[in-house]
């Protein structure tokens, strides 16, 4: 007996029908009906779900909860909690590129001169008060660096952080714990994306993992296991931050810098930036990957030299360079045919990709805005059957998957990579590599599952799509 199976036989059980009258009524065996309800057998489509819901006729609610449940024995409980973090963390990456601070108008009980070489606080409202006023004052000088280690679970200190996101000097370095063990490891999709807004907003940041049980990584004799070290002070504070000591003290900031100088060498950096266009595309060119989302669909790539000398803007640097890349890396996955994606985009993407002929993969503010002649001999081009082999396109369901962030993902199965690129905004463009084996593992499983979730249309669907936009205009 199954979650599933239990959930079903209950259903039918309050519907009045029979397993026989049920069967009938669904032209499935009766036989079989009735191992779904014993969990010796489950559905093998979503459809035969939603065929069994409508006859049963059940509300939103319980149609819902058998889809989970049939998902979660189908791929397993792990794996289904994994596919579920990763799709909470696509749904909220609108959130990281369209962050903008929130200052808090907190009145300074203090100003340095009068901070003592001592400080105990009790409560997080204070903790919050002391730590920006410390942050103020070292961020007015040269080398403004900060070190951290503790999780990445206080919204009050990535606000803090992010309010000096504009200052090109400052370092951030965190040492973060990530779970080892098979059952926990989906909360380390729920640390990378409290991350994020540091990892894009902020100019040096830096990543450092170690692996255990982050839920009984804290040495549980110490009461302040949460360490921030600046260049002058050292902030210990509470689990629930309610509590904790500042220390403005050269013989204890020796002390605490050795101890996070030590496990900082114990740790692995997860996280890279790519630093300008040319350093991306070559990155395009080396590249083994096996998905990608975007808020765009992936045909860009069926785009030949001689359209993009036309719609490259002329001033844009090195163009030639760019051109000539984009080139190799058509001509690698086109004749070569090595480098082969499933690829997923959304409804709002289309119209971007009509306007430009490129999808998020190459940077698109690059490029002028098509005419309607050209956008029709890119659906032209698009429809090409030798594209189909190496770009698998799906348009994802936007009533059943938020993504809306104009981010794209590209995950490398056989490197072990995740590569998240942030358009240009106020911020400028960003790429990062994050190479950790979880957090890969968590994005393969979801795009591996994700058809069978059924958040996708089909290749032809898009395709229809995409002629019926250019039809409209």
């Amino acid at each position: 007996m199954s979650d599933f199976s239990e959930k079903f036989r209950t259903l039918v059980g309050n519907s009045g029908y029979s397993t026989y009258a049920l069967a009938k009524k669904c032209n499935i065996e009766r036989t079989l009906l009735h191992r779904y309800g014993t969990g010796e057998r489950l559905p093998q489509t979503l459809e035969t779900i939603f065929l069994l819901s409508d006859r049963l006729m059940l509300s939103s609610h319980d149609t819902n909860e058998l889809v989970r449940l049939w998902n979660m024995e189908r791929i397993g409980k792990n794996v289904y909690v994994q596919c579920e973090c990763i799709k909470e963390l696509l749904e909220n990456l609108s959130k990281v590129t369209k962050w903008n601070p929130s200052f808090k108008n907190i009145e300074a009980k203090h100003s340095m001169e009068t901070i003592p070489p001592r400080i105990l606080f009790h409560s997080t409202m204070e903790l919050e008060h002391y730590l920006r006023i410390i942050l103020d004052f070292e961020s007015q000088k040269k080398e403004f660096k900060i070190q951290l280690c503790m999780q990445p679970s206080y919204a009050f200190l990535t606000n803090t952080l992010l309010e000096h996101s504009q200052k090109r000097e400052l370092s951030v370095t965190q040492l973060i714990c990530f779970n080892r063990q098979r059952d926990s490891i989906h909360k380390n999709a729920q640390y990378m994306t409290n991350i994020l807004p540091l990892v894009f907003h902020l100019s040096n940041y830096e990543a450092k993992v170690y692996y255990n049980d982050a839920e009984q990584h804290i040495n549980p004799m110490s009461i302040l296991p949460n360490l921030i070290i600046t260049a002058e002070f050292i902030l210990l504070f509470s689990l629930d931050a309610d509590y904790g000591i500042i220390y403005h003290d050269s013989e204890m900031h020796d002390f605490y810098s050795a101890i996070f100088s030590e496990l900082s060498n114990n740790c692995k950096t997860i996280n890279k930036d790519v630093a300008n266009v040319e350093e991306y595309m070559q990155l395009l060119l080396n590249k083994n990957l096996a998905y990608m989302i975007n808020e765009n669909p992936c045909f860009g790539i069926s785009l030949r030299k001689e359209f993009l000398d036309q719609v490259v803007k002329p001033d844009v640097p090195y163009r030639e360079l760019l051109i000539e890349m984009t080139e190799v890396d058509i001509l690698k996955r086109t004749e070569e045919k090595k480098i082969q994606a499933t690829a997923f985009f959304t409804n709002a993407g289309m119209t971007t990709f009509l306007e430009t002929g490129r999808d998020n993969e190459f940077p698109p503010e690059l490029y002028r805005p098509l005419t309607m002649e050209e956008r029709k001999y890119v659906v032209n081009r698009t429809c090409h059957p030798d594209l189909q082999d190496y770009i698998h396109n799906h348009l994802i369901h936007d009533d059943s998957f938020h993504f809306q962030s104009d981010m794209t993902i590209l995950v490398e199965t056989a490197g072990g990579s995740v590569i998240i690129q942030k358009p240009a905004g106020l911020q400028g463009r960003k790429t990062v590599i994050f190479e950790e084996s979880s957090i890969n593992e968590m994005f393969t499983s979801f795009f591996e599952n994700a058809e069978t979730m059924h958040l996708v249309e089909s290749f032809e669907a898009s395709l229809f799509y995409m002629k019926k936009s250019v039809a409209e205009n």
